[in-house]
């Protein structure tokens, strides 16, 4: 790597608040899960699953910002 500063902070960047694999895919698997306990009322594990992907992207919004604030 040329300039692994910088290739650490788009990484950060990209996990956080951009792509598809950080934050931004687990905020949308929360809203799907939350959407499909209106069609499958009484499913105690869909309630699960999205609490612990809301937390799961609140993780990596912190884990990014802690990488973003070392480099």
């Amino acid at each position: 790597m040329p300039n692994p500063k910088k290739d650490l902070f788009d990484q950060a960047e990209l996990t956080g608040n951009d792509g598809t694999g950080g934050t931004i895919f687990r905020n949308l698997f929360t809203a799907f899960l939350n959407e499909s306990r209106e069609y499958l009322s009484g499913e105690r594990s869909l309630e699960r699953g999205a609490e612990l992907y809301k937390q799961a992207a609140e993780n990596w919004t912190g884990i990014a910002g802690l990488i973003t604030k070392m480099v």
